[in-house]
């Protein structure tokens, strides 16, 4: 079994990458300094 916090940890990373090669500019511009430093 997979241990719940790694589990979130994959979902995380997954939806973390998906925004950021869907909405890479949109978001950058909308909150350029507090989404470049998270």
């Amino acid at each position: 079994m997979i241990e719940p916090r790694h589990f979130v940890a994959g979902l995380n990373h997954i939806a973390h990458s998906l925004s950021r090669n869907l909405f890479p500019r949109t978001l950058r511009v909308k909150t350029p300094n507090s989404y470049e430093q998270n």
